[in-house]
């Protein structure tokens, strides 16, 4: 399987590390900056292309790794060239540009994904595993990350860039869609620029929810929260704390699982999540059946919940 990577900035460079993990062949990568392309591939086990037909050429998949104002035109070309594709998230700016995309996927029959890597946490696997805490009734999600150096770019808004993860995060957990109509958001701004947001509401069977995105300057507020009450018991993750998880039954009593909490490239497991997203999609296109792979259905729904969030004023 002959994969290329579009785009090797911050993300494309985590996606070439899964590749070279992974996969014996060569790939090929390409950038509107050539010189930029022709660099990485000196210090990588890749080939630099000149264009994006070169690259087609070459490829039977593309990992799409640029700016989301690029997303819509470059994944409509690889479809039509026949290539499954993995598309760093937003899927696009605009829910109509999504549709489109997901209706080409469909007709072209291709494996096409989002990278929603959150689902590929670990924290993520047990919650969707265990069954102690019984049926859940109210959710509490909270992602705060560094400033970027780029984050006064329009797209970087802090609900589009981190806030979508969580938007697909709670469906993915929940298996059910968020009802819209229940929702409020609430944004603070710097410069015009959202730098928190507050997402609260209802799934569709009644599951509340609050979905907290937000950035910081100071590296020991990076964080990864998560709080879930069900029927038998509160299960609770910080990813600041040495526990991985703590339940707390409704009878007061405690289950701690003391395994140590390993934070890297300064966000806990980021760049483990990638990789095994990554992993999967790949299997996905050499045949295999995979589960947990956020498709283009997936990132059309949290489309169309984000363009609804980002009309909130």
């Amino acid at each position: 399987m002959k994969i290329g990577i579009i785009g090797v900035g911050f993300a494309g460079q985590l996606h070439s590390k899964v590749i070279e993990m992974f996969c014996s062949d060569i790939y090929y990568v390409y950038d509107v900056t050539a010189r930029v392309a022709q660099e990485f591939a000196k210090t990588h086990k890749c080939q630099a292309v000149n264009t994006l037909d070169e690259l087609y050429d070459k490829t039977d998949a593309v990992i799409i790794a640029t700016p989301t104002f690029t997303h819509y035109s470059l994944v409509m070309e690889a479809m039509q060239k026949g290539k499954h594709v993995l598309c760093e998230k937003p899927m696009s700016l605009r829910v109509a540009e999504s549709e489109k995309m997901l209706a080409m996927s469909r007709e072209k029959n291709l494996i096409c994904a989002i990278g929603f890597n959150y689902r590929f946490f670990e924290i993520t696997e047990i919650l969707k595993k265990q069954n102690l805490i019984g049926e859940m009734y109210h959710i509490r999600i909270l992602i705060k990350r560094l400033f970027r150096n780029d984050w006064h770019n329009k797209e970087n808004g802090v609900l589009s860039d981190l806030g979508i993860h969580l938007i697909d995060y709670i469906t993915y957990l929940c298996n059910q869609c968020i009802n819209l109509t229940t929702c409020k958001v609430n944004r603070k701004y710097i410069e015009n620029w959202d730098y928190s947001s507050n997402v609260s509401g209802e799934t569709e069977n009644g599951i509340s929810f609050e979905l907290v995105a937000s950035r910081t300057t100071n590296p020991d507020e990076v964080q990864f929260n998560i709080e879930i009450v069900g029927t038998k018991a509160t299960f609770r993750y910080d990813s600041r704390q040495e526990l991985i998880y703590e339940i707390e039954k409704n009878d007061g009593s405690y289950i701690y699982n003391f395994k140590k909490n390993e934070r890297t490239e300064g966000f806990f497991d980021f760049t483990d999540s990638i990789l095994r997203q990554d992993i999967t999609w790949i299997r996905a296109i050499s045949g295999e059946s995979v589960k947990t792979i956020a498709t283009f259905e997936d990132g059309f729904r949290a489309q169309k919940a984000l363009e609804f969030f980002l009309s909130k004023k």
